[in-house]
């Protein structure tokens, strides 16, 4: 009896050194680093990605980009303009506080006051009601068909007992204004993953929310974020053993990694555009030789330089077919694409020149470009660089700025610009998010990501519409005729469509999914 209670005691420490032996330490490498630890405070992808395994909302996506429960276990449209939610039990945050519904009704109001970088994300409900401690009601402006997926997949839940007790009630808008609070450095969600440090060179170090309320596909004990910005230290640093993933692996670099069989690839079309956005609304450029005009309020010019960019070529040398070219501020995954859309400007000089003389610009002009260093999947310097040799054929001479991401940001966020490149995410895959922010006219909480100030009564009123119809084929039919108006006017140049390419270790699983979110909880060493 005691030889085989010895056996069985040797096999119980034998199964607990492998499962300690199977957990390892996650390496994650991106090019840039989280703008802040509030995820109210920032609304952009690199940050959002990266909190979405700290912070969780009431639904979610899973591996297919299908919605999913998260914090809510169910939902249903109880009138018009009333969705209730039922909200998941015995969840707490990583503090230990109870998630109850004060937490929801608290989220909204905070993702909705004045220093949210989300707010315009959110503005189709009125009010987030609270009916008991389970339950809650989000009251909307008008009836809202895609409300779950389309609004409130971007509204994170935080503890309001930590917030208050921190001082935090408020996000703190550090990227705009430099501001900074409790939330700005630390965090409190109720995901799967909590943060134990944030350097401030960027680095992050997570460990597992043993306390979760899903169930655990992950076998890490740790991870860690590292931002490198430059592309061959990145890959260096997956080449030697020191990072697990990279993300993105420049495209020059995917032939080598593909030789060794310790790496490999993985790819997926990101719900992403990348697009040149102008200055339409001041009388005079603040970054150009034209004075007391502003030539990019002329249509002619903007068709002008769109006629100038063949992104063929572009796609060809630069992106090195990791892109899709398009003329649509969407992707063809989201909700309002039609075929039409793939069609660009044919690339004609001598037709660009024209337009550009017709203008009154028959020598063209100089403009400077902001530009990312180290976003747009670290291809912002190459693409910016190439695009100022096709412009400079029809006499647009343009002077490249470029800057770190989280600089960048915060100038274009402020409108400082006269020309920029920028990209914007369909992450509900659906046109209206994107139309919502990126199209409809600069306002109070809304058009808040429309830089260039692009405005058009007609547009403005097609995306009202398609907020609250009801009948998808109509709403779908406002989407695509909003897109095309846009489109025609050219509220914007779109270029391409990104193609995410990851690489990793081979000891490890990725899931990669077309929002660019690498969720931890899926990961596995093998």
């Amino acid at each position: 009896m005691l030889r085989r209670a010895s056996i069985c005691l040797s096999l119980a420490l034998s199964a607990a050194l492998l499962s300690s032996a199977q957990a390892q330490t996650f390496r994650w490498a991106t090019p840039a680093s989280v703008a802040t630890m509030d995820p109210h405070a920032s609304g952009d992808t690199t940050t959002r990605n990266i909190l979405i395994n700290v912070y969780e909302g009431l639904v979610r996506l899973n591996q297919k980009s299908v919605l999913d429960s998260e914090l809510a276990v169910s939902w249903e449209a109880i009138e018009p303009t009333v969705w209730r939610f039922k909200l998941r039990p015995n969840v707490t945050f990583h503090d230990g506080s109870p998630f109850t519904a004060d937490d929801v009704v608290f989220s909204f109001k905070r993702a909705t006051t004045s220093s949210s970088d989300i707010r315009a994300k959110l503005r189709s409900i009125k009010e987030m009601k609270k009916v008991d401690d389970l339950t809650v009601d989000a009251i909307t402006q008008a009836p809202n068909p895609i409300l779950p997926q389309g609004v409130l997949i971007f509204m994170p839940i935080l503890s309001h007992v930590w917030a208050e007790k921190n001082n935090a009630v408020e996000p703190a808008d550090n990227r705009r204004t430099g501001k900074e609070n409790f939330a700005t450095r630390n965090a409190d969600g109720t995901g799967p993953f909590k943060i134990t440090s944030y350097g401030v060179d960027g680095r992050i170090e997570m460990v597992p929310n043993e306390s979760w309320w899903d169930k655990k596909e992950h076998n890490l004990s740790k991870v860690v974020i590292s931002p490198i910005a430059s592309d061959a230290t990145r890959v260096a640093a997956l080449l030697s053993g020191e990072i697990d993933l990279i993300t993105p692996i420049p495209q020059q670099d995917v032939p080598r990694v593909k030789e060794s069989p310790q790496f490999y690839i993985l790819t997926a079309p990101e719900a992403r555009v990348v697009f040149l956005g102008f200055d339409q609304w001041r009388d005079e450029l603040i970054a150009s030789n034209v004075k007391g005009k502003n030539p990019f309020k002329d249509v002619r010019v903007r068709q002008a330089l769109a006629k100038a960019i063949n992104m063929d070529l572009v796609r060809d040398k630069v992106l090195l077919g990791a892109g899709d070219p398009l003329f649509a501020m969407i992707p063809p995954q989201a909700n309002g694409w039609t075929p039409e859309f793939k069609t660009r400007p044919a690339s004609d000089i001598n037709e660009a020149k024209k337009l550009l003389a017709d203008a009154g610009y028959p020598a063209g002009f100089s403009v400077t470009l902001d530009c990312p260093s180290d976003g747009l999947s670290n291809m912002g310097e190459p693409v910016c660089v190439a695009l100022t040799g096709l412009l400079a054929r029809i006499g647009v001479k343009v002077d490249v700025l470029l800057q770190k991401q989280a600089a960048y940001a915060g100038k274009i966020g402020r409108r400082e610009t006269s020309f920029y490149i920028h990209s914007w995410g369909a992450t509900t895959f659906d046109a209206l998010a994107t139309m919502e922010l990126t199209m409809f006219s600069y306002g109070d909480g809304v058009g808040t990501w429309n830089v260039g100030g692009y405005s058009n009564a007609e547009v403005d009123k097609l995306i009202l519409s398609a907020s609250s119809e009801m009948d998808a084929a109509k709403r779908k039919g406002m989407l695509t005729k909003a897109l095309s108006i846009h489109r025609d006017h050219v509220g914007t140049i779109p270029l391409y469509q990104p193609t995410l390419t990851y690489a990793a270790s081979t000891k490890v699983k990725v899931v990669t999914r077309s929002d660019d979110a690498v969720q931890l909880r899926w990961v596995r060493f093998q």
